[in-house]
């Protein structure tokens, strides 16, 4: 894999940066060099087209970080509400920020805004040069690795500016001259919060801040040479640091443009396909259960036409061979009690309310006995078997009885 290019942008116009190649574990696989951005891109011109991804590090004075916590388990649906929770404790219009959010905890969701103009001329700036930003995080951010297991706070000293990350993410930006003052009033606010240890990041050799602390805190100083860019190298790979291109400013590499046109053909296709197997599975849990009723309804006929039959085990087939008895004994091969019974017994199925109660069948009549939800019904049924070709219907009696319609229809072969 190529090498990651990570540049920390040192003064709020981007004008000048550090640079260095590292690798995904965050080892140097070059130089530190300092310089203006388009001395970086005609240095790396090569470099840069090959390299797996860009990296920048920006200053937390160009944004305001908060955490906040909005119950709602999606993350989209988060990002619409977090600007207007945020609308009161934010001086600028929330219509002119730009809103990125990180992983959440417990629905707290660490959020990170910064006013759009600001973010485009950012950008602008880099591509002008010749550098395509991939990702964008905040200095003292990538510095809060286990800062709240360990209850721990951050301060990062550069350029004559610092912050100050607590463990439960306060930030805090001044300059270095102020430091001092701004870290007291921020100790006597957390006095019932204090940190276990407070790490102070600055240049070596370089004048710092006198921090006061209780004496159980303690106080780690942490020194860098010239610039704090190989700091924040390890963390950069972290899934948890809040990358903020985000949205409208998210970057999609050459490798996923060619994915692009064809995702939502896929997604179509996966989708038809699971609905297709599901309309499947469906239908035949439908159809299976219509089998299991066409079953009951074949043996409960059969109980009532034949009711000495003291075995069922197979009810089509035992009736069939009891009607091939029948038609044997009557000596006749024309339209018989099967032929009639076979033609009916579909129109009946299909007519909404009719559950068939008993049959009779004498000298090539076949009488059924019927209930059904209404009297309608009776003359609907005996017309739609008049259409039969070879069988005369006849309605004979029809009463209504307990919110119910019993009906008697006798059926004559023609």
């Amino acid at each position: 894999m190529a090498d990651q290019l990570l540049i920390y942008l040192h003064d709020n116009q981007a004008l000048n940066a550090d640079w260095v190649f590292i690798q995904a574990n965050g080892e140097a696989t070059s130089v530190i060099e300092s310089g203006p951005l388009h001395e970086l891109a005609e240095k790396n011109k090569n470099a840069l087209t090959q390299s797996s991804r860009i990296s920048c590090i920006i200053n937390a004075e160009l944004v305001s970080y908060s955490e906040i916590n909005i119950p709602a388990k999606n993350r989209q649906r988060a990002l619409q509400a977090i600007p207007f929770a945020l609308e009161d404790q934010l001086a600028e219009d929330i219509d002119q920020l730009h809103f990125a959010i990180g992983k959440a905890s417990d629905n707290t969701y660490p959020v990170v805004s910064m006013a759009n103009q600001s973010l485009k001329n950012l950008l602008e700036k880099c591509q002008h040069a010749g550098i395509n930003i991939d990702a964008i995080y905040i200095d003292i951010l990538s510095l809060a690795d286990d800062l709240q297991a360990d209850n721990s706070w951050a301060v990062l000293q550069s350029d004559n500016k610092a912050s100050i990350l607590t463990s439960n993410g306060d930030v805090i930006n001044a300059d270095t001259g102020s430091l001092s003052v701004f870290f007291d009033s921020l100790i006597q606010q957390k006095a019932d919060d204090l940190p276990v240890a407070v790490n102070y990041y600055h240049e070596e050799n370089s004048e710092t801040a006198t921090l006061a602390l209780p004496e159980e805190v303690s106080l780690k100083h942490i020194s860098y040479k010239q610039t704090p860019l190989m700091l924040f190298s390890s963390q950069i790979s972290e899934p948890s640091m809040l990358n903020i291109l985000q949205g409208p400013y998210q970057v999609v590499r050459e490798s996923n443009q060619w994915w692009r046109p064809w995702k939502a053909a896929a997604i179509i296709t996966a989708v038809a396909l699971v609905l297709h197997l599901l309309s499947g599975g469906l239908k035949l849990n439908r159809l299976q259960q219509e089998n299991q009723q066409v079953q009951a309804e074949i043996n409960r006929i059969y109980k009532k036409s034949f009711p000495r039959s003291k075995k069922i085990v197979n009810a089509r087939v035992q009736m069939e061979n009891k009607l091939k008895q029948l038609k044997k004994s009557s000596g006749k091969s024309d339209y018989s009690f099967a032929d009639i019974l076979l033609d009916s017994a579909p129109v009946i199925k299909q007519t909404a309310g009719a559950e068939m109660q008993g049959i009779n069948y004498h000298n090539r009549k076949l009488e059924l006995q019927l209930t059904l939800d209404k009297l309608s019904t009776a003359e609907a049924l005996k017309s739609q078997l008049n259409k039969l070709a070879r069988v005369k219907a006849e309605l004979i009696s029809a009463s209504s009885e307990a919110k119910q319609v019993n009906a008697r229809i006798r059926l004559e072969a023609l």
